[in-house]
């Protein structure tokens, strides 16, 4: 266990070092050149598209057709643009990119995770006359020095401000973790598509249910926990970090 702890703290470092190296890389190069425009902030990017979108919407009386200009915008990744054209040819009513049925008064946005080279967004609407339908999260990258939206994934409902999204991931539990990171609390360290080195503080409470590799269910004591535990968590994210509902621990090989 000792062994696998220090391979998933390696790979965690590694992972971490990686997007440390990919900003220090894209510094240097502004320094070097000052040609070379700097990053703009990511949600100065969702704003951007995310009014003009409204404001067109509202133009041609609620809807959007794939001969928006819009579609032609840099702000767009290749998959993330057909994926709206496909949502908007569906015909079911919601707006593939505001991710409601009806249009929003304004929108408003919020960092979900942040990393030096990629970014998850929430955007929400606001309404005085209607309830919002859902949500929009919204992922983004580094690309060729720009920030891209790749893709746009609508969730149903309504949040609050402290819960955010559902969160499911499959990693490893760490608190042996490296600043910037708080050590004061577990970490579930996993890959999203692939890439490695993120990491999610998770918080308990009387309601997070921790189950054993055999199916036993209790309440979670996190004195139990040994670090490199192999794990699924379910529970909802938060600017903070995950509050837990669920931990299944999977038997070590």
């Amino acid at each position: 266990m000792q062994l696998k702890t220090y391979i998933i703290y390696g790979a965690f470092v590694i992972g971490l070092l990686l997007f440390c190296a990919a900003l220090w890389y894209s510094t240097s190069m502004t320094i070097e050149n000052r040609n070379e425009k700097q990053l703009p902030d990511p949600l100065d990017v969702i704003f951007d598209f995310y009014n003009g979108w409204l404001g067109e919407a509202r133009a041609n009386n609620g809807s959007m057709t794939e001969q928006t200009i819009l579609l032609s915008s840099t702000a767009l990744s290749d998959s993330a643009r057909n994926a709206i054209i496909a949502g908007l040819a569906d015909g079911d009513g919601v707006d593939p990119v505001l991710c409601q049925t009806a249009l929003p008064d304004k929108i408003r946005a919020k960092y979900v995770s942040e990393l030096p080279t990629s970014v998850e967004v929430i955007v929400l609407s606001e309404s005085a006359s209607t309830t919002p339908f859902g949500y929009a999260i919204v992922k983004m990258s580094v690309i060729e020095r720009s920030w891209v939206i790749e893709s746009i994934t609508c969730s149903k409902g309504d949040v609050d401000s402290e819960r955010e999204y559902s969160f499911e991931q499959t990693g490893q539990l760490l608190k042996n973790v490296p600043a910037p990171l708080d050590s004061n609390f577990w970490h579930v360290v996993y890959s999203d598509n692939g890439r490695p080195g993120f990491a999610a503080p998770l918080y308990f409470g009387a309601s997070s249910v921790c189950v054993a590799p055999d199916g036993t269910e209790s309440v979670c004591d996190t004195s139990t926990f040994v670090e490199a535990a192999d794990v699924k968590v379910q529970g909802t994210m938060s600017e903070s970090g995950v509050d837990v509902a669920r931990i299944l621990f999977t038997a070590s090989e």
